[in-house]
């Protein structure tokens, strides 16, 4: 019997997990280790939509119509797998389970005559892991960061689901968990700057979490991370830096490679100026160079990849420095 891979979902406090198994067959008895799991992991998640104040505003009313409908999705998906699942002998553990699937283990045919119900099964887990992942889309995609940049913090809040924003400490981590989404996401696109944003969001939560900062005092703070995560970049920066990849150049060179300047002159602001301008300038002839050798449909072709990386070698004379770079010049769209 052809031994193919076989993957199975499920979840466990709010994770989702995936086994690969290596095929049916008579030592495959953990492959149903879950299903009861699986059967009773979206019962605490789904009554979590059934909150009827949702907000007033037009964002909220557009998200609670999605999460009705991923709540009719997910509802219909659970029955059609605890219909499948209904026959199985009491009570119902692994091992009914597997008899029901599977069959008898001495007998070969019984595996052969079951495997419409084993097709019956995956349909049902895969429809129910689709169904869940869209209800987890929606939530991710709540605009909290826009409306934080867009109607300030206390708008944002208000927005929030009753259970929700009637506790201080689900508020923190609803904003911080949406700050770190952003910061998760397009890191690659400027990897220092995000690092950057993930040290002070860290360095915000670990305050929080000392209560060495009132909640006041937290919100705005937050709040004004949240604007720097969602904008992509410093508040102030040169006016030279007037296009996104500029700026994620700028945030990119590391100081103690723009000249080969060493970095050791706390008392001297002078000298750091003066780096700081070097950088500048060498964001700008990075960015000239790309801009003037790149060849059309350059991603992903080597030959016409190593056109740019020899023009930027050119400049930056460190090959290790010139593959680094160009792994951030390729993330941004502009080149």
């Amino acid at each position: 019997m052809k031994n193919d891979k076989i993957n199975i979902f499920w979840c466990e406090g709010g994770r989702l997990f995936i086994a690969e198994f290596p095929g049916w067959g008579h030592g495959d008895k953990d492959l149903f280790k879950k299903v009861n799991v699986a059967l009773k992991v979206y019962t605490v998640y789904t009554s979590e939509l059934d909150e009827s104040d949702m907000g007033a505003g037009e964002s909220d009313i557009l998200m609670k119509d999605r999460l009705a409908k991923g709540r009719e999705g997910l509802d219909n998906a659970l029955e059609s797998l605890a219909l499948i699942c209904e026959p199985v002998e009491p009570p119902k553990g692994e091992l009914q389970h597997i008899h029901f699937f599977c069959g008898n283990s001495e007998i070969p045919e019984e595996l052969v005559a079951r495997e419409p119900l084993r097709s019956a099964l995956y349909k049902s887990t895969a429809m129910l892991v689709r169904a869940y992942s869209g209800v987890a889309d929606a939530l991710d995609a709540l605009p909290l960061l826009e409306l934080i940049v867009k109607s300030g913090i206390a708008e944002a809040i208000n927005n929030l689901p009753e259970g929700i924003k009637s506790s201080r400490d689900a508020i923190a981590e609803t904003i911080e968990n949406n700050v770190r989404s952003k910061i998760i996401k397009d890191h690659l696109n400027d990897p220092a700057f995000y690092d950057c944003m993930s040290l002070l969001l860290d360095e915000l939560i670990a305050s929080r979490r000392r209560k060495a900062i009132d909640y006041e005092a937290y919100l705005k703070r937050i709040a004004e991370l949240a604007n720097r995560v969602a904008s992509g970049h410093a508040e102030k920066t040169p006016a030279q830096l007037n296009t996104h990849g500029r700026r994620v150049l700028y945030n990119n060179l590391r100081l103690d490679r723009v000249g080969n300047v060493d970095l050791d002159f706390p008392d001297d602001p002078t000298a750091y100026q003066w780096l700081q301008d070097n950088k500048l300038r060498l964001a700008m002839m990075i960015d000239e160079t790309v801009k003037r050798v790149r060849p059309d449909g350059w991603r992903g072709v080597k030959p016409k990849e190593n056109i740019i990386k020899r023009a930027l070698f050119e400049v930056l004379q460190d090959a290790d420095e010139v593959e680094r770079l160009f792994l951030v010049i390729e993330r941004q769209r502009e080149y």
